[in-house]
Formats: C-alpha cells, sequence, structure tokens
C-alpha cells in the first residue's frame, strides 16, 4: 500500500504508474496522474501541436514508412475498421456525399450545351476500372474553385486521386 501526494489517498501498488526504466512507482496515483496529464494538455494544446508538427516534418519519411508497413500487414483488419466506422457513422457519409452532389450541380454552369452535359455524362460512365474521374482544378479549393465542365475532367489512378485530395 502506497498513500498519493496528490488526493493523499492510500491506495494498493498496482493504482500507481512505474517510473519509467526503475521499479520504482510514481508518488502519484494513475488517476491523479491522468488527471494532471489531461490538465496539461488543455492548457497547451497549441504548444503540444506544434511540437508534434515539427516532429513529423523531421521524421516524415520513417513516419510514412512505418504506416506503409502496417498497412500493407494489417489491410483486412483496417478494412473492417473502415467498415465499422462507415456503418457507425453512415448519416454524415451520406451528408458529405449530398453536399458534394450539390456541389457540381452548382458548379456545372448553366450555359453548357446539350452535347457538352451528355460528354460530362459520358466521361463518368466510360471511366476505367481502378481510376476515379477527378477535376483538375478542385471544385472547392483553398484559394481556387473550379466548374464541373468536361475540360476540368479527368481520369486518375484511385490512389493517385485520393492522395492529391482537393488540391489544384
Amino acid at each position: 500500500m502506497k498513500t498519493c501526494t496528490k488526493c493523499k489517498v492510500l491506495k494498493a501498488f498496482d493504482e500507481f504508474h512505474r517510473v519509467s526504466n526503475s521499479t520504482k512507482l510514481r508518488s502519484s496515483c494513475k488517476v491523479c496522474n491522468n488527471a494532471d496529464n489531461a490538465r496539461y494538455y488543455k492548457n497547451n494544446r497549441k504548444l503540444i501541436r506544434a511540437k508534434y508538427k515539427r516532429y513529423y516534418e523531421a521524421h516524415k519519411d520513417v513516419i510514412l514508412e512505418k504506416q506503409v508497413e502496417y498497412a500493407g500487414k494489417n489491410a483486412e483488419k483496417l478494412r473492417q475498421k473502415s467498415k465499422n466506422h462507415y456503418k457507425a457513422n453512415k448519416s454524415k457519409y451520406l451528408h458529405k456525399y449530398k453536399l458534394r452532389q450539390c456541389r457540381k450541380i452548382k458548379a456545372t454552369p448553366k450555359w453548357l450545351s446539350e452535347d457538352q452535359l451528355e460528354e460530362l455524362e459520358l466521361f463518368y460512365k466510360n471511366r476505367p476500372e481502378g481510376y476515379h474521374v477527378d477535376h483538375i482544378v478542385p471544385l472547392k479549393g483553398k484559394n481556387i474553385s473550379g466548374l464541373h465542365v468536361p475540360w476540368n475532367l479527368q481520369y486518375l489512378p484511385a490512389k493517385d486521386n485520393l492522395k492529391k485530395s482537393n488540391k489544384y
């Protein structure tokens, strides 16, 4: 049994974290320690994010390599996790899809001819397997927004299009 220095309660040894690389126990219990950590993260959120961002930039290659390796080893697990997330958040996905459909409609100019509208439809219909239809200039870009017109479309491999995201 040990007394926590924060809450002053006598607790069992298993309610204390161990000091790194040691057999010693921390002076505050797990509950108090977790509360302190939560308070610290809440008060220093910007500082911590900046620190993580710097670390990521310095170790980007290693991190991405590990992510690819993990994804390769756990493809089925990740696929199942994604399916479960979709099922749990189906309404959000549907809402996002509907917003995108509305953006496409708003970005389709009224002055397009019937031939050009048909060309748009055929472009989607003739999409090669494993490819996405991509807007060269995104419909909702950060600094620029494109139109939903045939000359702003291209076929991109799915992997490349997902990597490109909403960038020009």
